[in-house]
């Protein structure tokens, strides 16, 4: 330590510098850190990561640009087609009381609902052709399907028809209410007679599994 004599022969003792100190601990702070931060990430699980089963296929990493515009124009369509069906339950037409979900003619011109309407987006995604195959009625045991069913698109490469179906299932006192994407590569593929998961897969056709909050994420980050 240095020292210094003054002229009254007092001795004054000046403090050690800290900085020395302070630098060593902020080192030691920033390794304990960084230490930390990769032994989290080593151990860290992706609980989102998409699982798909055979017969699935991801929205955001299997199909192609015109596929994808119509998987997201149908998954917008199946809550506008519940509310369509709601609203008719709740202000049924006269004569038309067992018919409750719309038909494609209506969807187009009443609607205006893609991507049934025939509007410049129909146009760019192939012109496919859409027709109503299947419609379960409130009246009775409403268990059952609705199903949209479209082939004929005229884009290279896209996929051969496409499915929507709309679920309605009673559980006890309560009921639930769901929608499943489905495409076809083939496009010589016949309209279903059966809308069941089972038989849709039997058939070839796949699900589309919608984008998970990672996947999602990912996508409007466009980091892939």
């Amino acid at each position: 330590m240095a020292t210094a004599a003054l002229d009254t022969g007092v001795m004054i003792v000046k403090p050690r510098s800290g900085k020395r100190e302070a630098l060593l601990m902020a080192i030691a702070v920033v390794a304990i850190l960084a230490l930390g931060g990769s032994l989290i990430k080593a151990t860290q699980v992706d609980n989102f990561a998409q699982r798909l089963f055979g017969w699935q296929i991801s929205s955001f990493y299997d199909l192609n640009a015109t596929d994808q515009a119509i998987y997201n124009a149908l998954v917008t369509a199946s809550e506008e087609l519940w509310w369509i069906y709601g609203g008719r339950i709740e202000f049924p037409e006269p004569g038309k009381e067992n018919e409750l979900w719309p038909t494609v003619d209506e969807l187009d011109t009443q609607y205006n609902l893609p991507p049934f309407t025939k509007d410049i987006a129909w146009e760019q995604t192939g012109k496919v052709q859409w027709q109503r195959i299947a419609a379960f009625s409130a009246t009775g045991n409403a268990d059952g399907n609705t199903a949209y069913y479209g082939n004929g698109g005229a884009v290279a490469g896209q996929a051969g028809a496409y499915l929507l179906v709309l679920t309605h299932v009673h559980k006890g006192a309560t009921y639930a209410d769901g929608a499943q994407i489905w495409i076809h590569k083939d496009p010589s593929t016949p309209v279903p007679a059966i809308t069941k998961t089972d038989s849709l897969v039997a058939k070839g056709w796949k699900e589309i599994v919608p984008y998970n909050g990672a996947v999602e994420l990912e996508r409007i980050k466009g980091s892939k």
